[in-house]
């Protein structure tokens, strides 16, 4: 009984350990396949699309003609497109002070995905 309650957190916590590699692997693994055209999410929760992919940095483009540089090792994972079925569902977003008379500016914001009800 004895050995018992001192297995037990050895076990534990070799059962962490051994997940938290799994995950890291699975990451790293999804790092190492970035290619140009994806949608990526970072670690900091930037939305962008990879534009240009080296060994240890990538360039994301997170509005028309903005590029950024980031470490591979910030992309925390891939984003799929949403993609409206409904033309109806589609909405143009504006900010204050931009009308029709400017060209129907959407005020540069980004298309982000929507987030879920809490």
């Amino acid at each position: 009984m004895d050995a018992l309650i001192l297995l037990l957190p050895v076990l534990l916590l070799l059962w962490l350990v051994l997940r938290g590699r799994k995950q890291q692997r699975a990451v790293a693994d999804m790092q190492s396949t970035l290619a140009v055209g994806q949608r990526v999410m970072t670690t900091s929760g930037l939305y962008a699309r990879i534009v240009e992919v080296g060994d240890t940095t990538i360039d994301l483009e997170v509005a028309d003609g903005v590029r950024t540089t980031w470490a591979r090792a910030a992309v925390a994972r891939k984003v799929e497109d949403a993609v409206a079925t409904d033309p109806s569902e589609q909405t143009t977003r504006t900010t204050p002070g931009t009308a029709a008379a400017d060209g129907g500016a959407t005020g540069g914001l980004a298309e982000a995905p929507e987030r879920p009800e809490r």
